[in-house]
């Protein structure tokens, strides 16, 4: 005995899968978008909380966090954050905060320099790990708005 299987509809399904892969791309974009503009905050935070960590004194530490364009494919999407752009000089004081560095200090009494270790104050890194969670969520919400 033999079976004969006609299947219709194909082209239709392909399209479907096509478009939803594109709207997932999409939301993934958007998600990604909304996520480091939240890290960026937590860390611009972070960076003036004061406490054990620098007072702002030129502002040019808290101006120079940013959050950049995402990047997106068929099934990824990346976004940055941080110093993106940011001048060498820039970079490297924002490295010496995060994780500490060793400066040379003159006593002005007796004109004797001296090393001093200055404790690192993470403020980037930290907000990764605060942000977590309120990304994941922003990422739950645009993947649900797109596919509700």
């Amino acid at each position: 005995m033999k079976y004969e299987i006609k299947i219709e509809g194909l082209d239709e399904i392909r399209r479907k899968f096509a478009e939803a892969g594109k709207r997932m791309s999409d939301a993934m974009g958007a998600a990604v978008g909304k996520g480091v503009k939240e890290i960026e905050k937590q860390a611009k935070y972070n960076a003036t909380r004061g406490g054990d960590y620098p007072e702002v004194q030129t502002g040019e530490l808290l101006a120079g966090i940013k959050s950049g364009a995402t990047r997106k494919g068929k099934d990824y999407a990346f976004g940055d954050v941080g110093f993106i752009g940011a001048s060498a000089d820039l970079a490297i004081k924002a490295n010496s905060v995060e994780y500490g560095h060793v400066m040379t200090v003159v006593d002005p009494d007796s004109g004797e320099e001296k090393i001093e270790h200055v404790p690192p104050k993470p403020f980037m890194r930290p907000a990764i790990e605060q942000s977590k969670r309120k990304v994941v969520n922003i990422v739950k919400n645009e993947l649900e708005k797109q596919f509700k």
